[in-house]
C-alpha cells in the first residue's frame, strides 16, 4: 500500500472505534431510553388511573342521568307524581354534591399522574438526546482524526 499503509491502517481502526461506539450508544439507549419507557406503565400511580379514570365516568353517568331525569320530571309538570320528583331531585342533588366533593379530587389525581408521565418523558428524551449527542461527537472525533491522517498523505517520497 506504500504511502496508504498509515491511512489505511488509520481508516480500519476509526470503523471499528466507530462500530464500538455505536454498540455503546446503543446499549445506553436500551437502559437509558427503551428499559424505564417500557417500565413506566408498571407503575401503580399508572395502573391506578383506569380505575380513577372509571369511576370519574360513572359519577358523571350518575350526575347526567339523574339531570336527565328531574328534567324529563319538571317537564311534566303537574302530571308528575310529586313522589317521583322528589325522589328525582333528592337523587339529582345527591349525585351533584358527589360530583362536587369527588370530581376535583379526581381530576387532580389525573393531572398528577399526567404531568409525572409527561415529565419521565422529557427526562427520557432528554437521555435519548443526550446519548445522541455524545454518539456524534465521538464519531465525528473520530473522522476529524481519521482526516487529519490522509491530509497528511506525501506522494512525493
Amino acid at each position: 500500500l506504500g504511502v496508504f499503509q498509515v491511512p489505511w491502517t488509520r481508516i480500519v481502526d476509526a470503523i471499528e472505534r466507530i462500530a464500538q461506539s455505536h454498540h455503546v450508544f446503543a446499549e445506553r439507549l436500551e437502559s437509558d431510553v427503551e428499559h424505564p419507557l417500557r417500565l413506566y406503565q408498571q407503575r401503580r400511580d399508572y395502573q391506578n388511573m383506569h380505575n380513577i379514570s372509571s369511576n370519574l365516568t360513572a359519577m358523571a353517568r350518575d350526575l347526567e342521568g339523574a339531570q336527565d331525569k328531574s328534567d324529563k320530571l319538571n317537564r311534566k309538570g303537574a302530571k308528575a307524581s310529586s313522589q317521583k320528583v322528589d325522589e328525582a331531585s333528592a337523587k339529582l342533588e345527591s349525585a351533584a354534591q358527589q360530583w362536587e366533593s369527588q370530581a376535583p379530587f379526581i381530576f387532580e389525581s389525573l393531572q398528577a399522574v399526567d404531568e409525572t408521565r409527561v415529565n419521565h418523558l422529557r427526562d427520557v428524551l432528554t437521555q435519548y438526546q443526550t446519548h445522541e449527542t455524545d454518539q456524534a461527537q465521538r464519531v465525528q472525533e473520530i473522522a476529524a482524526q481519521t482526516l487529519a491522517v490522509v491530509l497528511e498523505i506525501n506522494t512525493e517520497k
